[in-house]
C-alpha cells in the first residue's frame, strides 16, 4: 500500500470507525487532481477455508497453500476480521468531468 491507503487501512482498524465504510478524498498529485477511494476488505465465513488458523484449514487446502503459495502469511484472521481494502485513484480530467 502507498501512504495514503496505509493511512486509511488504519483508521479503518480503529475500534470506533463505522464498519464497512469507505474512504473518497479528491486531493493534489504529480501536479494534477486524483480522486482516491478505498473500501475496506472484511473476512467472511467463505475466506476460513484458506485463512484461518492453520489447524483449522483442511490438510488438503495447507498443502495447496504451501505448494502454490510457500511464502504466504494470509492465515490466523478471524470471520470479521479486516483483511485489506480495494483501493482506486483517478486523474480529474475535463473527460472525467464531461466536460
Amino acid at each position: 500500500p502507498n501512504e495514503w491507503e496505509r493511512r486509511a487501512m488504519e483508521m479503518f482498524e480503529a475500534p470506533d470507525y463505522p464498519k464497512g465504510t469507505a474512504i473518497a478524498t479528491m486531493e493534489a498529485l504529480n501536479g494534477g487532481q486524483v480522486y482516491r477511494f478505498i473500501k475496506p476488505i472484511y473476512i467472511r465465513k467463505a475466506c476460513l477455508r484458506c485463512h484461518a488458523d492453520k489447524k483449522d484449514i483442511p490438510v488438503d487446502i495447507i498443502q495447496y497453500l504451501e505448494l502454490h503459495y510457500p511464502d504466504d502469511e494470509a492465515t490466523g484472521y478471524k470471520e470479521g476480521d479486516l483483511r485489506g481494502g480495494i483501493s482506486t485513484t483517478i486523474p480529474v480530467t475535463e473527460r472525467v468531468l464531461g466536460k
